[in-house]
């Protein structure tokens, strides 16, 4: 290890120190920078990565509901992969291990990452890691047909960004916020999304199992 190496490692290892103490001063200045210059990258993978997969999901499901146990069996398996294994584990497993096989292939006498220099960016392994992880919990959730939990989440998220606004902002016309009872309305979404999970979990297909 070069000099240089060991003061980025030291550099390192004093940040985390820092970090695990909690300041609120460490976090507003070099943590909530980071955060915000990742937001592209996010939104990036969770496109990518939500298309790749749910287009992954499809052969996976069909294999899934399949009789024939050359197909339903490694669908299954590869199911339980995704659900039985935290993605942080996944994520470290392919970066590291396709790395490590990658870096050993050679294609015409030449080491295959020079050979396609892209595979040295961890982006790939990023989007990879993502999509088969997506697939397969798109498959668990159109199975056991999840649309109303999935529907009363998006309920309560937007009853939170109402609920932030209104005391930002206040009521009606910005005026004074009076404290009044939850109306029918308010009810009416999470109740409807509700019974629409209870008879959907009536209905569901047990192929998950």
């Amino acid at each position: 290890m070069t000099v240089d190496q060991c003061a980025a490692l030291n550099d390192v290892l004093l940040q985390m120190e820092q970090a695990a103490r909690f300041s609120p001063c460490y976090l507003a200045v070099h943590v909530l920078p980071l955060m915000v210059a990742a937001i592209p990258l996010t939104l990036l993978l969770t496109a990518v990565c939500g298309v790749i997969g749910n287009l992954l999901a499809v052969p996976v499901a069909v294999a899934r509901i399949s009789p024939n146990p050359l197909l339903w069996m490694p669908s299954y398996v590869f199911i339980l992969l995704m659900r039985g294994t935290p993605l942080i584990v996944q994520i470290y497993l392919i970066y590291y291990g396709l790395g490590q096989v990658f870096g050993n292939v050679t294609l015409g006498g030449e080491r295959l990452m020079q050979v396609l220099p892209f595979l040295k960016d961890g982006i790939w392994y990023a989007i990879f890691a993502l999509s088969i992880n997506t697939a397969g919990y798109s498959v668990v959730f159109f199975q056991a047909r999840l649309y109303g939990d999935a529907s009363l989440n998006v309920v309560y998220c937007l009853l939170g960004i109402a609920g932030w606004y209104l005391w930002l902002f206040g009521g009606e016309r910005r005026t004074e916020l009076r404290i009044s009872r939850t109306g029918s309305t308010e009810l009416g979404a999470p109740a409807a999304s509700r019974a629409l999970t209870c008879e959907a979990k009536r209905n569901a297909c047990p192929l998950v199992e």
